[in-house]
């Protein structure tokens, strides 16, 4: 990251300055809906709070993670598509969004963020890969 970043469970997006940096060089937490965008490893909570300026972090790129939701989810049910819908925070996905991953699990409170375990799809997709 060329900036320090706080480690939570959200999803980051990637810097798109030059052909060699989109999905290697991070722009910070992924805040606009429907982003390309991975998860932070949720190895760091209880570990480490945050990563320095130009210093070196990861993503999930496949398996499980994870990832807090928005704070009006409409993720009630689990094994659903799900996509960053702002701010690093993650909801169920709709047709023709960015599809991020499958929730392994429903909210348990769909009032407030809550972390929901989700299975990270490899690779970074691109708009209409929803299931």
């Amino acid at each position: 990251s060329g900036s320090a970043l706080t480690l939570e469970r959200k999803c980051v997006s990637f810097s798109t300055g030059g052909v060699t940096e989109f999905g290697s060089k991070i722009d910070g937490v992924a805040g606009t809906g429907g982003e390309v965008c991975k998860p932070m490893d949720d190895y760091y909570r209880g570990r480490r709070t945050s990563c320095p300026a130009n210093d070196l972090m990861y993503v999930v790129d496949e398996g499980r993670v994870d990832i807090m939701t928005t704070a009006d989810c409409t993720l009630e049910v689990g094994f659903v598509p799900i996509q960053m819908i702002g701010f690093g925070t993650i909801d169920q996905a709709i047709d023709k969004d960015v599809v991020i991953g499958t929730a392994m699990e429903a909210a348990a409170d769909t009032a407030v963020t809550t972390a929901v375990c989700v299975f990270v799809d490899a690779g970074l997709k691109q708009i209409g890969t929803s299931v």
